[in-house]
């Protein structure tokens, strides 16, 4: 329906656009202590009030949990806005706000390596395809357990979703620690490109460059 479709690009407009990448900036600059506390101190708030008032009644199923109903009245609201990619990326960004848990890892390396990788290919020119000679630096961080002198026995390499649209190595960071925790060993995260700016071949490039980077770091 053209109508209805310019009905919501118009409401966008009007009351979402002009301001919303300003408040992503601000939001973002805030000290990620101060924005969990604020995040969950009112979620911690509004629960309780929609499980007395609404309880059961905004999800798919009555059997569902309270806080998938809760949730689910809060995001209905964003069916009347367009889910453009910068709207996915900002709110994947924020994932490390739901994690209770802070950082806790003896240390977190950020790797920016466009050498290791390429140890051992001989000539990588006639390896690397010629689209992605330019992309031949792997990024991400690393998650240390016990510190840098004492990695564990094997590593997590953590890559996140987001559809390939969306999701980045700093949203899931506190996630990444938090399991890194459970399971006693060291995670690599690594970011990759995203469509639409690339496609998925650069994606699964990165990706695999990522794995063989981590498969010499280890030897």
């Amino acid at each position: 329906n053209k109508l209805l479709l310019w009905i919501i690009k118009f409401l966008n407009n009007l009351l979402v656009s002009w301001w919303e990448g300003a408040a992503m900036q601000a939001w973002d600059q805030l000290p990620i202590s101060w924005r969990r506390a604020l995040c969950l101190t009112l979620w911690k708030w509004y629960l309780p009030l929609h499980k007395r008032i609404l309880g059961r009644s905004t999800g798919i199923h009555r059997d569902a949990s309270l806080e998938y109903h809760a949730m689910t009245t809060v995001m209905y609201w964003g069916r009347f806005f367009p889910v453009s990619v910068q709207r996915m990326r900002f709110s994947l960004s924020q994932l490390n706000i739901w994690c209770q848990e802070p950082l806790q890892a003896a240390h977190v390396e950020t790797i920016r390596d466009q050498e290791t990788a390429l140890q051992g290919l001989g000539d990588p020119l006639l390896v690397i395809p010629q689209c992605q000679r330019n992309h031949t630096t792997v990024k991400g961080k690393f998650i240390y357990r016990n510190g840098p002198d004492q990695p564990t026995e094997w590593t997590l390499m953590w890559i996140y979703g987001g559809a390939f649209l969306s999701g980045d190595v700093d949203g899931n960071l506190t996630k990444a620690d938090l399991i890194s925790r459970k399971i006693n060993m060291d995670v690599f995260l690594a970011e990759y490109r995203l469509v639409p700016e690339y496609d998925a071949d650069d994606i699964s490039f990165d990706m695999t460059l990522a794995y063989r980077w981590l498969c010499q770091r280890r030897q």
